[in-house]
C-alpha cells in the first residue's frame, strides 16, 4: 500500500489531486461549512497573518488553519499518513491552501454575477444548525458559546454563512444546468454496462531475482572487475549503518509492580524485590525459577525473565543504566522505574562493532548482481510484450520466476482502477483493448516497486441477484448530473485561477502570481 501511494503521487499526481479536489468541491461547500470547522478546545480561528491574496483580496491565516483541520479529520486523507507525518502534514497544508484560494475565487465570481444570499436565508441557515438547537429549537446560548470558542464575531460568522450559501447556489446551478436527458442517460448506462476482466502476474521488480540465488562463481567474476569492486565499496559506504552493531546486553529481570506515587505500594514492592535480590545474589542460578514464580511482567515471566539482547535506549533510562553498567552474571539491587522495582541479571554483553568491507563484499556483490539481473529481466519482458509471441514469452517468464496468474474480476469502463492491481487510467484503457485475438497487454502497469502484466480473461457471466432492487432513475440522473457538474466546475475553477492574480505566502514563501500550491 505504501509503495502504491508513493508511486501514484509521483506518476499519477494530477489524478490523485483531482480526486482530493473533488472532495472539496462537493463535500466542503455544504450548508454548515463554517460550523464543521469548530474545535471543542477553542483552537479554531487562531492564526495571525495572511495565507494568500486573490485579486488583491487577503485570505487570513485563520481560514487556512480551519481548512487544514477539516482535512485532518477527513478519513479519506488518513491513507496518506502512511507516507510519514511530515509528508502528510505538508500535503494537507498544500491541499488546504488550494481549497481556500479556490473558495475565494468562486466567492468573487459569485458576487460579480450577483449570486447573493438574503438576511432571511442567513438567519434560517444558522437557526437550523443542529448544534445550535435544544429540543429541536434554536438556542442562542449555544450559538454564543460557539462564537466565544472560535473567537469569531457574529458578523464574521454570518458573513461566512452568506458566502457559503452563495457558493452552494453556484454549485447547484452547475448541477441543474448539466442534468442529463433521457437519451444521454441511456447512453451512459450502456457505457457503464461495458465491463472487462483480466488475469495478471504480480512482479516484484526490485527483488525478482533474490541474492541467495547468485552462484559463488558469478560473485567472484563480478568482483574481479575493478569497476564492480568499486560499486561494491560505494554500496558498503552508503549502507555502512546496516553493517554496524551498537553495544548490546542480554539480560533477565524480575518486575515487582508498584503504583507510582503510592508510598505503601512502592514500599511493599521494594521490600519484596530486595528479598529476591538477596536470594539471587546468594544463588544466581535460580533466577529463571524465581522470575517465573514472582515476576509481574507478562511478556517475560514465562521465559524466566529473559529479555534477549537490547541496545542502549531501548529500555527506560533507569533500567538501561543499570543493565549496561552491571558485570556479566551480576545481580542488581532493586531498580525503580515507573513500572515498579526490577531485579536485573546481565547474562552476556556484545561490544559495538562494524563488519568490514572484506567481510561483507560477497554479500554486497550478491545484492548488486540480483538487482542488475532483476532490471535486465524486466527490461527484456517489456520488449517481449510487444513481440508477436508475447503470450509464449510471458508464460516462459512466469515459469522462470515462479509467478502465478491471478484473476482480477470484472470492472467497468468508467473505473479508474483494476481490482487487485490498483489505480491506473492507462491500465484500464489497456485492459479494455484486450481480446481473445489480442490477449496480452503491451505494457506493464506500474505500482511502486511492483509491476503487473495483464492478460485477457472473459468477463464471467453475471446473474442478477434474486430480489435485487431496480436502479432508481432519479438517483441515476442525480449521480450523472453530479459527475458532470463536478467536471465542469473543476474546469471553471481552473479557468478562474488562470485569469486571476493569486499570491500564496503561507507555506514556503510567496508562490507568485497564478501559482498553484502543488507547484511549489
Amino acid at each position: 500500500m505504501f509503495e502504491t501511494l508513493r508511486y501514484n503521487l509521483k506518476h499519477n499526481r494530477k489524478s490523485v489531486f483531482r480526486r482530493i479536489s473533488a472532495w472539496f468541491i462537493f463535500g466542503i461547500i455544504i450548508l454548515v461549512f463554517g460550523f464543521w470547522g469548530l474545535n471543542k478546545n477553542g483552537q479554531q480561528g487562531m492564526g495571525v497573518g495572511t495565507a494568500a491574496t486573490v485579486n488583491g483580496q487577503s485570505i487570513p491565516m485563520a481560514r487556512l488553519n480551519e481548512a487544514i483541520e477539516r482535512l485532518r479529520r477527513d478519513p479519506r486523507m488518513q491513507q496518506y499518513e502512511q507516507l510519514g507525518p511530515d509528508f502528510s502534514q505538508k500535503m494537507m497544508q498544500n491541499q488546504a491552501l488550494s481549497q481556500v484560494v479556490e473558495m475565494e475565487l468562486v466567492k468573487q465570481r459569485a458576487q460579480k454575477e450577483h449570486i447573493l444570499t438574503t438576511d432571511a436565508e442567513v438567519r434560517d441557515t444558522i437557526t437550523a444548525i443542529p448544534a445550535f438547537q435544544e429540543n429541536g429549537q434554536f438556542k442562542r446560548e449555544n450559538y454564543q458559546n460557539y462564537l466565544t470558542q472560535t473567537g469569531k464575531a457574529s458578523a464574521e460568522f454570518e458573513s461566512e454563512i452568506r458566502q457559503e450559501q452563495a457558493l452552494r447556489r453556484t454549485v447547484e446551478m452547475f448541477r441543474s444546468a448539466l442534468a442529463p436527458t433521457a437519451l444521454e442517460l441511456a447512453k451512459e448506462k450502456s457505457l457503464a454496462d461495458r465491463k472487462a476482466n483480466v488475469e495478471f502476474l504480480k512482479i516484484p521488480t526490485e527483488t525478482l531475482v533474490i541474492p541467495e540465488s547468485i552462484a559463488k562463481a558469478d560473485v567472484a567474476a563480478f568482483l574481479a572487475k575493478p569497476e564492480n569492486d568499486q560499486k561494491a565499496k560505494d554500496y558498503y559506504e552508503s549502507h555502512k549503518k546496516e553493517y554496524s552493531n551498537d553495544e548490546q546486553v542480554r539480560a533477565r529481570h524480575i518486575l515487582i509492580k508498584a503504583v507510582e506515587g503510592d508510598k505503601d505500594s512502592e514500599n511493599r514492592a521494594y521490600t519484596k524485590a530486595q528479598g529476591l535480590a538477596k536470594q539471587l545474589k546468594a544463588n544466581a542460578s535460580s533466577f529463571a525459577a524465581l522470575a517465573k514464580a514472582n515476576s509481574d511482567d507478562p511478556g517475560s515471566k514465562d521465559k524466566g525473565g529473559e529479555l534477549g539482547f537490547f541496545s542502549k535506549g531501548q529500555m527506560v533510562p533507569a533500567f538501561d543504566k543499570a543493565a549496561f553498567s552491571a558485570n556479566v552474571n551480576e545481580v542488581s539491587d532493586p531498580i525503580k522505574t515507573a513500572f515498579g522495582y526490577h531485579v536485573i541479571q546481565v547474562e552476556e554483553k556484545r561490544a559495538a562493532a562494524t563488519r568490514g568491507f572484506d567481510e561483507m563484499k560477497n554479500e554486497i556483490a550478491e545484492k548488486l548482481l540480483a538487482k542488475e539481473r532483476s532490471s535486465a529481466a524486466i527490461a527484456k519482458l517489456e520488449t517481449d510484450l510487444k513481440a508477436a509471441d508475447s503470450a509464449g514469452q510471458l508464460n516462459a517468464f512466469a515459469a522462470a520466476h515462479n509467478l502465478k496468474w491471478e484473476e482480477a474480476g470484472a470492472f467497468s469502463i468508467e473505473s479508474d482502477s483494476i481490482p487487485k492491481v490498483g489505480a491506473s487510467d492507462d491500465g484500464v484503457r489497456m485492459a479494455f483493448g484486450l481480446s481473445s485475438a489480442k490477449p496480452i497487454g503491451e505494457k506493464l502497469v506500474r505500482q511502486g516497486s511492483t509491476a503487473f502484466a495483464l492478460r485477457y480473461k472473459a468477463v464471467p457471466a453475471e446473474t442478477k441477484k434474486a430480489g435485487a432492487p431496480e436502479q432508481n432513475e432519479d438517483m441515476v440522473a442525480a449521480f450523472s448530473a453530479n459527475r458532470r457538474s463536478e467536471e465542469a466546475l473543476r474546469g471553471w475553477v481552473e479557468s478562474l485561477r488562470k485569469n486571476s492574480k493569486v499570491v500564496t505566502t503561507a507555506l514556503d514563501g510567496p508562490a507568485g502570481p497564478n501559482a498553484h500550491p502543488f507547484d511549489q
